[in-house]
């Protein structure tokens, strides 16, 4: 968020939170998931893992085709 803060409203700023909150978030959150996932025992939490993990690589990939969007 402090990056973010020091842009003025602008396309500056929307490529920014896109890049920050849309891509570098979900990769380090999916990350963190998938190490999670290797390290349960628990079969209702590894298949709670594995949902949310579908919908936060889901997310990602929007957030990569907004930006390509931006770009072209």
């Amino acid at each position: 968020m402090h990056r973010l803060a020091s842009l003025p409203p602008s396309d500056a700023f929307d490529n920014g939170y896109i890049r920050v909150v849309g891509v570098e978030d979900h990769k380090s959150e999916i990350a963190m998931f998938e190490k999670a996932r290797r390290e349960v025992k628990d079969k209702d939490l590894r298949a709670y893992i594995d949902r949310t993990l579908a919908t936060m690589k889901m997310h990602l990939q929007m957030a990569q085709g907004v930006i390509a969007g931006m770009q072209g």
